[in-house]
């Protein structure tokens, strides 16, 4: 997964080698233009065991930055 941040004029690239846990949630995460849906919810219908929670939980911290 690539992920671009943008300052004015430039750009950082960071690459992130997905779990297969993380790749799974991703799926099944709603698009913006969707109801927001919870981390349990979206979990569930991944169909992901409760093993994968730190694993998401690792993903979502650096989503949110």
């Amino acid at each position: 997964m690539q992920v671009f941040l943008w300052k004015g004029r430039s750009r950082q690239e960071k690459r992130l080698n997905l779990t297969p846990c993380q790749g799974r949630f991703l799926f099944y995460l709603p698009f913006p233009t969707k109801k927001a849906l919870p981390v349990k919810e979206i979990k569930n219908k991944a169909k992901l065991s409760d093993d994968c929670l730190p694993e998401i939980e690792d993903l979502l911290k650096i989503l949110e930055k």
